[in-house]
């Protein structure tokens, strides 16, 4: 069979014009052996001409029968480039294929997994977006929704699970026959079956079938945790059927943990297919649950974001991604008992989509350039999910929480079953909320690209902001802090502010007014508004004003009221009334002058300490998370029970203004020059956990653009990490410190020190008795990839052989991979050491593990069949192909892989052939990121200018460069620096 032709949205639109679809009958036999399935379809359509000729999707091993309204065709003339020609149509056609498929080991398609533990099989399909064709021939686009009949017969001892309620079971010759009731109509991308001896709980809520399930092998991993999956399943479904008036549509409701799926979780309505990596299998942060958390609400959102009310075309997947990105968040700080979703949203979500939006490759949010299928995957990125989400919370903060939900109700009532685009999505919420412009504050924020800066100056009792970038319209709040003594930085007021597009500077005013001791501030405890600003207070050059006040009765300081109603979920509250955080900021890097590690320093500090870490009091570790403590839905603006803080003691100084503080719009901040030096020494004195996040996102915003030196963002992390008590943003941090700031943007002669100070920044969030386990477990996980130190190496070591560390977490077996990974790399653990851990743990865990430290030793050998299993045909599935990647470049060790450099932009082209996902892998986890000098970045360019690269692969490396290109610019600044 030829390639298959990407469907272009040309074609997709004359095919929904001509075909109206029915149904599907879809039969799949999965006991003929370890290569093939067998299908059996059946299509019912309508053609509005008859006569007409048609085509559907199929990519098949062989094709053994094909009969259009009883007529057959010929295989080898009917089909073509995975295309089934379909002449002559009548007003009412039935088609009917016979062919044997081909199983995957990519994620994309029917993928098959034997399991390494007790040789299982487990089969499941990823259907979309352009897979379909891969399992059963069909009309493969999303505006030709169908319902589908699915029948498959599977080996005795398995359980199969599908879109559609099981309706029978009998046995068919050696194998089991499972029909499943017809689905409503849904699109090809979302069919779905699952097989294999799974291990399954089920439960009921609502009238809704619950079932959760995994391998069996995994039962005893799954088990501990279905109370709490089952819960957050139960209470999101509650949250669901209270936002939303049309109820869950799709029957039972079934949560299929798969293995070496490409992506966290994929939507399949009735029947979810999540990650198995969601099957905790070794100790994990309450941020990965939280994560978990958001997973299950998001993919649930699905249910009506996609699947009830579906794009007519790949470049509205925003209006899926986005909705559910957002959803997700929303329902987990609503229907779970976790402290802070948006507060990870911003410090881990947020920054993915900042990051690609300042890439060549960014796109609007809805896009309007997909004019093929092929480019449909690259647009599940940063933009649609991250961007898109924060450009929905705007919305909702504008037009208010009660409607926008009208309105999407609205849009759920008018396309229930059907599809929908941007315009439908705008005319329900426009018609819900008369006045607004909501199609122009579309145009501004859903179809342009880039980030905005907003920039803080003071001048005199006013702030003025000026506006850089799209110049979009953001609703947001501007706050004061007090620098107060023996508590650091203490919030006494909050404004809401309007920035109106098209001005170049907004001045809030009075907002630094001198505040007398004991008065409360003026805030709002919940940085979102239940219903819009009316006309703001304040001047805007050169046109209308934008910005608005609430005083300490929730009267308005505008003309017009503000709402005061706090029902809307979603962004930071103070810990409790009165509660403040210890204003001891922990610990800073200094040298024996007590100054900061300079840029020419680091170097001669890389073997030794180097720099003493100050011993701060962190007795009075901060409390919960500012998102913990939520608003009544009755509270008004600033009164008792809000966010109310004496101001005993002193002011030391004004301290901090912020823009955006509860990071309400999508926007880069910049702080005046007293209150970035406020933020450096009182960062961590903040009470409001997602004002921290907004914080360390404006200090890594300033390193990536050059503006903030690595070195001092070094020394901020070494002053203010070891205080933050939550794990979201010290796992954010301690990430991105290493993997960009050590590996990347510093020029390699000063890493070391640079992991000297990371290292000690971990040991030192240890030390402290106080921290909670997974803040240990957090530092832990950093510790190990900083070690470099003959002494360092020697405490791996020993970990390794007793099991556990001192102030530590026990070993399990994930840090006793990532601790022989980082052996390994340095030569400190070889061959023998590796496959004795793999006998010890022989599960998909340990197989991961075993290919990347085997992929990291630096001998030339190791390297030669690395680079064999990267490069040769698809021995490895996306994942252990990733795995191997991840261990392939060694920054500390570069010597073995210096020839690989040019190889790698020689021979990555040709990798496509193997699939979007291989393509896609290779492109991004094989990257030499590291690698930041001229030759590095004149080889990818050159590799970029070929014209035969695939669209998957050309993306993956275009965003590559561009990250390399940045390094680059930052390693040149920093020298120039040291020069100067």
């Amino acid at each position: 069979m030829t390639s298959a032709a990407a469907l272009t949205r040309a074609e997709a639109r004359e095919r929904a014009r001509l075909l109206d679809v029915h149904s599907y009958s879809v039969k799949l036999d999965l006991t003929r052996g370890d290569e093939v399935f067998g299908c059996s379809t059946v299509i019912w359509f309508a053609a509005a001409e008859r006569g007409a000729t048609s085509f559907a999707e199929i990519r098949p091993g062989a094709v053994r029968r094909i009969e259009l309204n009883g007529r057959p065709l010929d295989p080898m003339t009917a089909v073509r480039g995975g295309r089934l020609v379909l002449p002559a149509l009548g007003e009412e056609n039935e088609l009917l294929v016979e062919a044997d498929m081909l199983y995957t080991r990519t994620g994309e398609g029917m993928h098959r997994f034997v399991d390494t533990e007790d040789g299982e099989v487990y089969v499941y399909a990823n259907c979309g977006p352009d897979h379909a064709p891969s399992v059963f021939p069909c009309f493969d686009q999303p505006d030709l929704k169908a319902a589908f009949s699915v029948a498959v017969t599977a080996p005795v001892t398995w359980s199969v699970r599908s879109n559609g309620t099981e309706q029978s079971r009998r046995t068919r010759g050696t194998g089991q026959y499972w029909e499943f009731a017809p689905t409503e109509p849904i699109s090809t991308s979302l069919v779905t079956m699952a097989g294999g001896p799974f291990h399954s709980v089920e439960a009921t809520h609502d009238g809704i079938a619950l079932g959760l399930h995994c391998r069996r092998s995994l039962a005893r991993h799954l088990d501990p945790d279905t109370e709490e999956l089952l819960d957050l399943t139960r209470r999101s479904f509650d949250r669901f059927h209270e936002v939303f008036e049309q109820r869950y549509a799709f029957g039972k409701y079934d949560q299929v943990f798969v293995p070496e799926m490409n992506w966290g979780a994929i939507e399949k309505p009735g029947c979810v297919l999540f990650n198995e990596r969601f099957v905790f299998q070794a100790a994990v942060t309450d941020t990965q649950r939280e994560l978990r958390a958001t997973v299950i609400a998001h993919e649930m959102a699905h249910m009506w974001f996609g699947n009830l009310v579906t794009m007519r075309w790949w470049d509205d997947v925003w209006l899926s991604e986005s909705f559910a990105e957002y959803m997700g968040y929303e329902i987990a700080a609503a229907a779970s008992r976790f402290a802070s979703p948006w507060t990870a949203f911003s410090i881990s979500r947020k920054s993915w989509g900042y990051d690609a939006d300042q890439r060549p490759t960014t796109h609007p949010v809805a896009a309007e350039s997909l004019e093929d299928v092929a480019s449909a995957l690259m647009n599940f990125d940063g933009i649609s999910y991250a961007k898109g989400a924060s450009a929905l919370r705007q919305l909702v903060a504008w037009v208010g929480e009660e409607t926008f939900f009208q309105g999407v109700n609205d849009y759920f009532a008018a396309h229930r079953f059907g599809n929908a685009d941007l315009t439908d999505l705008l005319d329900a919420i426009g018609a819900a909320a008369p006045g607004r412009d909501v199609r122009d504050w579309a145009h501004r924020w859903l179809r342009t690209t880039g980030v905005d800066t907003l920039r803080a100056e003071v001048e005199g009792e006013s702030v003025v902001v000026s506006h850089v970038g799209a110049l979009r319209p953001h609703r947001l709040l501007v706050s004061l802090y007090d620098d107060v003594p023996e508590r650091g930085l203490v919030l006494r007021e909050r404004v809401a502010a309007d920035i109106v597009p098209g001005t170049s500077r907004t001045v809030i005013p009075d907002v630094l007014q001198p505040a007398q001791p004991g008065a409360p501030i003026r805030a709002q405890s919940d940085a979102s508004w239940s219903a819009p600003l009316g006309p703001p207070q304040g001047s805007v050059e050169p046109s209308a004003p934008g910005s608005g006040q609430v005083d300490a009765s929730g009267s308005a300081l505008s003309e017009a009221s503000v709402s005061a109603e706090l029902d809307a979920p979603g962004s930071g509250q103070a810990d409790a009334p009165g509660a403040v955080r210890s204003g001891a900021p922990g610990s800073a890097r200094v040298d024996a002058s007590g100054s900061a590690l300079s840029d020419a320093a680091c170097s001669a500090q890389a073997d030794g300490p180097g720099a003493v870490l100050s011993d701060a009091s962190r007795s009075a570790r901060p409390g919960a998370s500012a998102e913990s403590v939520r608003a009544d839905a009755s509270t008004k603006v600033g009164a008792p029970g809000t966010v109310r803080v004496g101001r005993s003691g002193a002011v030391r100084s004004r301290g901090l203004v912020l823009l955006n503080d509860g990071d309400l719009t999508y926007a880069k901040v910049r702080l005046d020059e007293e209150s970035w030096e406020a933020v450096k020494s009182g960062l961590s004195t903040i009470d409001d956990s997602l004002t921290r996040a907004l914080l360390w996102n404006t200090a890594r915003d300033m390193v990536r653009d050059g503006d903030l030196p690595a070195e001092e963002y070094l020394s901020l992390v070494a002053a203010q990490l070891p205080s933050e008590n939550v794990v979201a943003i010290a796992e954010a941090v301690l990430t991105f410190t290493r993997v960009h700031v050590a590996d990347r943007f510093m020029r390699p002669e000063c890493r070391p020190a640079a992991l000297a100070t990371l290292s000690e920044v971990c040991r030192t969030i240890l030390s402290d008795r106080g921290s909670a386990g997974d803040l240990r477990l957090a530092a832990v996980r950093t510790l190990i990839p900083s070690s470099q130190t003959a002494d360092e190496l020697t405490d791996l070591r020993r970990w390794l052989h007793v099991g556990s560390l001192a102030g530590g977490p026990d070993l399990d077996t994930e840090l006793r991979w990532q601790i022989l990974h980082q052996l390994s790399a340095l030569g400190e653990a070889g061959e023998r050491e590796i496959a004795a851990e793999l006998e010890r743990d022989p599960g998909s865990v340990g197989e991961e593990g075993a290919a990347r430290c085997r992929a990291a030793l630096p001998d030339p050998g190791a390297k030669r069949h690395a680079w064999g299993l990267l490069f040769t045909g698809n021995v490895l599935s996306p994942r252990l192909l990733a795995a191997v990647a991840r261990g392939f470049w060694q920054p500390a060790r570069p010597e073995p892989t210096a020839g690989y450099l040019e190889r790698y932009f020689d021979e990555i082209p040709a990798v496509a052939e193997r699939g979007q996902m291989v393509a896609m892998t290779l492109g991004r986890e094989l990257f030499p990121a590291h690698a930041a000098t001229p030759d590095t970045v004149r080889a990818a360019a050159r590799c970029l200018e070929r014209d035969a690269l695939a669209v998957a692969l050309r993306r993956a490396l275009a965003d590559q460069l561009d990250d390399l290109q940045r390094a680059l610019r930052l390693r040149r600044l920093a020298e120039g620096n040291r020069l100067a």
